[in-house]
């Protein structure tokens, strides 16, 4: 039962807060760095190796991944933790295109504790000659058509304040070493909570906490993952069939692995084809038959 209070509260807002820390120890980078890049013929500088890697992101980037939920229910106090906890992890998959048309994609789904899945978001957007938003969906007849996206106060939403690639944010310079860690970057304070909130909000999350753990793994010029962990938050939920608050203590956590860089193309939808019924069909007009020659029976329990 708790499970669906996790649904309820965390996945049921479309707030954006950009609000960000980061803790994770690192070191400034140094752009006069000699390394070498995928191509073992040339060596670049550290900073054109980045700037490079963030052209081809830029261009298009599509990455998938979880992310992890856990709640601690808390007693009446609001602070002490009752010994219970609720699991969800969201399985996002994710495209940004700039290529042709400038798209966007997000398929996320929810699993609960106990296996069940279900689909909590599945959105397109494409930028119309206009620079407005616009989305592809089955109409009632069945056909894909084109619809506005539509602000709350009734006018259309511009695709840039929509959807933009959270990468168009990041320069090479934003990029700072991880102590300790190979290949492992972050970023500095304030474009670490414009990117977290981006991929937030592109997975439809609340955002509002400071980001703890920020951090990309970069290896031969190419952005292979990266991991987002949001400091923990305090929360609340409304338990429908009792009428009662439910506080709990909220931690996340979301790794994503980059799948397809400066090609990720975005698909429109398509019409759903008619499958074949016609073992039901056939089951269906027996019984009308049976019906039709006064032939049933009907049993009241």
């Amino acid at each position: 039962m708790k499970k669906n209070y996790l649904l309820l509260t965390v996945l049921g807002s479309l707030v954006i807060s950009g609000c960000g820390g980061n803790s994770t120890s690192t070191s400034n980078s140094n752009s006069n760095n000699v390394i070498t890049s995928s191509n073992p013929q040339v060596s670049l500088t550290e900073t054109q190796v980045l700037e490079n890697m963030l052209k081809e992101l830029r261009q298009g980037v599509k990455f998938v991944g979880t992310l992890d939920q856990k709640s601690h229910y808390l007693n009446d106090d609001h602070g002490t933790p009752t010994g219970e906890t609720a699991e969800n992890t969201l399985n996002v998959e994710i495209t940004y295109q700039s290529k042709e048309q400038n798209a966007f994609s997000s398929y996320v789904t929810s699993t609960y504790a106990d296996g069940t899945t279900a689909v909590y978001i599945d959105n397109n957007a494409f930028q119309g000659e206009d620079g407005y938003a616009y989305y592809y969906a089955l109409d009632y007849d069945n056909q894909v058509k084109e619809f506005p996206y539509i602000s709350t106060g009734g006018s259309q939403t511009s695709f840039n304040y929509y959807c933009i690639n959270p990468f168009s944010y990041i320069s090479a310079d934003d990029f700072i070493k991880v102590n300790g860690k190979e290949n492992v970057y972050t970023l500095t304070n304030t474009k670490t909570a414009v990117f977290a909130a981006n991929v937030f909000a592109d997975i439809d999350i609340a955002f509002y906490e400071l980001i703890e753990e920020l951090e990309f793994v970069i290896e031969d010029g190419s952005l292979k993952s990266f991991t987002i962990v949001p400091s923990s938050v305090y929360d609340v939920a409304i338990d429908f069939e009792n009428w009662v608050y439910i506080y709990y203590l909220l931690e996340q956590k979301g790794t994503f692995e980059v799948t397809e860089v400066g090609t990720a193309k975005v698909e429109k939808p398509e019409a759903r084809k008619a499958t074949s019924a016609k073992e039901d069909l056939d089951k269906l007009q027996s019984a009308f038959s049976k019906i039709e020659g006064d032939n049933y029976t009907v049993n009241v329990k």
